[in-house]
């Protein structure tokens, strides 16, 4: 537990002297921008699976259930205007919004070389610097459209298995209606992980990042939830709902970049933890293996101090036969 808090005291460090709400506040304004572009390149890989409306009307309940019914019908509404464009959108414009969408995603690298302190000479510069970056980008974009389909698809197939379910099993649907929010999680945090590995040119161990991904999807979905009970309270009447839509937007998502942001700091944190351990348990080897009895204490085993004595004179016979 005294690690666990010291990981937060030091992540929290981190986060004021990357000034982490200035850099939430950057990726929130370029999510604004990007966001219609996304949310086109979204509608048009769900056309694939689900008629238009039906994969518009799931995505709006999905995101009324986390984030509150005031978040979800703005959205909603940026989601049918998304929709609308589409029927005369060309393939061209569907990369002009895969490209707009993907300044998103060159900002957040930019903000990820901030939290893991990636030297200069590291980041990709120059043409071909940027031509990476892009490609990663777009590639992001593209792939984030598709990913979000996944609860979408989950909430068909359970569905589906629910009306299967015979009356004498009714208590089994609550139980299958679990698998939509555990199955947003999960991607979620994938994500999260995930972004932490590919949008950095330097190499973050998997450990980190996944348990790092997990610890910022729940926190991420809390703050959601959280939003979400107090939009439905406040309403119209508090600050967030008098200012319309555009603010809830705001509000929602620099919160989410602080909570990402936040995430960063302590995957990154964790990371130098598990790496300084694992070196100083990697200079202390040697020493140990010298005694028997104290290789095998360091191993947790059991052995008394005579069996150990023993291992070693047979080792040391062998050795010697060789």
């Amino acid at each position: 537990m005294s690690t666990a808090v010291e990981i937060l005291k030091s992540a929290g460090k981190e986060f004021s002297s990357d000034n982490g709400g200035r850099l939430a506040a950057a990726l929130t304004y370029y999510t604004v921008f990007a966001l219609v572009p996304l949310l086109l390149l979204m509608v048009a890989a769900a056309g694939f699976i689900f008629d238009d409306q039906v994969a518009v009307t799931q995505a709006v309940a999905e995101i009324s259930q986390v984030a509150g019914n005031d978040l979800g019908q703005v959205l909603g509404n940026l989601l049918e205007a998304a929709r609308e464009q589409r029927e005369g959108a060309l393939s061209i414009g569907l990369l002009l919004a895969a490209f707009s969408a993907s300044t998103l995603f060159q900002q957040v690298q930019g903000v990820l070389n901030v939290l893991f302190d990636v030297p200069r000479e590291k980041r990709r510069s120059g043409i071909s610097g940027w031509i990476i970056n892009r490609s990663i980008a777009l590639v992001s974009a593209v792939g984030l459209a598709v990913v979000v389909l996944v609860p979408v698809v989950a909430v068909g197939a359970i569905g589906w298995l629910v009306s299967l379910v015979p009356t004498s099993l009714s208590w089994l649907v609550p139980i299958a209606r679990i698998g939509i929010p555990l199955i947003s999680f999960l991607l979620l945090s994938a994500i999260v992980g995930l972004t932490f590995q590919i949008l950095t040119p330097v190499t973050i161990a998997w450990k980190p990042a996944i348990r790092g991904g997990i610890a910022t999807a729940f926190v991420g979905l809390v703050a959601a939830f959280g939003v979400g009970i107090y939009l439905d309270r406040a309403g119209s009447t508090g600050t967030l709902g008098a200012l319309g839509g555009v603010a809830i937007i705001l509000f929602f998502f620099n919160l989410m970049w602080i909570v990402y942001i936040l995430g960063g700091e302590v995957t990154k944190v964790y990371a130098e933890y598990l790496a300084e351990t694992e070196a100083i348990a990697a200079e202390d080897g040697p020493k140990h293996a010298v005694s028997p009895v104290s290789t095998a204490t360091s191993r947790g085993l059991k052995d008394s101090g005579i069996r150990a004595v023993l291992i070693g004179l047979a080792l040391g016979w062998f050795g010697r036969r060789r």
